[in-house]
């Protein structure tokens, strides 16, 4: 869903999605990467994040992340509240983007099974 929801920006080729296990930055040492981009809705996501950030650089200190504040809209978002929102039928349309609603509302219509 991550790379679908992807198809729309200017450069994809700048940007790669991995799934893997084990340290961040060891995964992003092993695919080149020199920084990681984490996203913060709220103030308790910023003490969460700082504490992976410096832990990160403790790890890796050639590898930087850099934070990008969500705009005040989206700042209540979650998994969680789609989820639940998608699980109960109602409109998802203004919170994911539009290429992955069909997907996230099959995969919550199959868990409902």
């Amino acid at each position: 869903m991550i790379e679908d929801s992807l198809v729309s920006i200017d450069s994809p080729a700048n940007v790669k999605v991995f799934i893997g296990s084990g340290l961040t930055v060891d995964m992003a040492r092993l695919h080149g990467c020199g920084a990681m981009i984490r996203g913060i809705r709220a103030v308790s996501d910023y003490e969460y994040e700082l504490q992976q950030a410096t832990a990160n650089m403790m790890l890796g200190h050639d590898i930087e992340t850099i934070f990008l504040i969500a705009k005040p809209q989206y700042s209540f978002l979650s998994s969680s509240v789609v989820k639940e929102i998608a699980m109960y039928r109602g409109d998802i349309l203004n919170l994911v983007p539009v290429q992955i609603i069909d997907q996230v509302n099959a995969k919550l219509n199959d868990e409902d099974k």
